[in-house]
This record gives structure tokens, C-alpha cells and sequence, in this order.
């Protein structure tokens, strides 16, 4: 049974510093969330403006306020499968390329027809 050297121990730690300083600092996890955080604010903002100017429809039919939070929860659900087998499929080596790729448009397909087939089930 062999070991490394200590060479190899020290370019491993040399290797790891580098990556949590340019990846794993607070300043890139920030730079990298940001835009998408305020993306998901603008969005949330834009789709309460369209539920408040809804209220002559939601007073015609009150069950609307009851289905709001399934539709929601359900869109919410689909949504976090979507992003966990992306993520899942990136790390593993299968997303390379936006462009052209199958396994990212058979998931994206996939999850605009389960939240269709929901949809008409709600």
C-alpha cells in the first residue's frame, strides 16, 4: 500500500485554496446568486400585481382563492425537480453545452408537460 508524498499533499492544499478563494468566497457566491435573486423578486412582484388586479374575477369566484396555493405549491414542486436533476446532470458530466443538448431539453419538456398534465388535473 502506497501513500503520497507530502509534495502531492501540498498541491492538493495549493489546488483547494484556490478553488474556495475564487469559487467558495463570500463575494462570488453573491456575484453568481444576486442576479437570480433579484430575477425571482422582480418575478414574484409582477405576479402579485397580476393576483391584485385579479379581484373582480377572485370576488366572482372565491374557489380561486382556495386552488391559488395548490397551483402555487405544485408549480414550486415541479420547479425544485427541474433544478435538482439539472444540477444533478451538470455535475455528472451530461450538460456540457447549452446548445443542441438532449438531456436539458427532454427535462425541460418533460417539466412543461407534467405541469400542463397538473394543471388540467387542478
Amino acid at each position: 500500500m502506497s501513500y503520497s508524498s507530502h509534495a502531492d499533499e501540498d498541491d492538493d492544499v495549493e489546488i483547494e485554496e484556490e478553488y474556495l478563494g475564487d469559487y467558495a468566497s463570500v463575494r462570488s457566491i453573491v456575484k453568481e446568486a444576486l442576479p437570480f435573486q433579484i430575477l425571482a423578486t422582480i418575478g414574484g412582484a409582477v405576479a402579485g400585481f397580476i393576483f391584485a388586479g385579479m379581484t373582480n374575477e377572485l370576488e366572482m369566484i372565491p374557489g380561486l382563492i382556495v386552488i391559488a396555493p395548490a397551483v402555487l405549491g405544485m408549480r414550486g414542486n415541479i420547479s425544485c425537480t427541474l433544478g435538482s436533476r439539472l444540477g444533478s446532470a451538470i455535475h455528472m458530466g451530461l450538460i456540457t453545452k447549452i446548445e443542441n443538448n438532449p438531456e436539458l431539453t427532454n427535462n425541460i419538456y418533460g417539466s412543461l408537460l407534467l405541469g400542463l398534465i397538473m394543471s388540467i388535473a387542478l
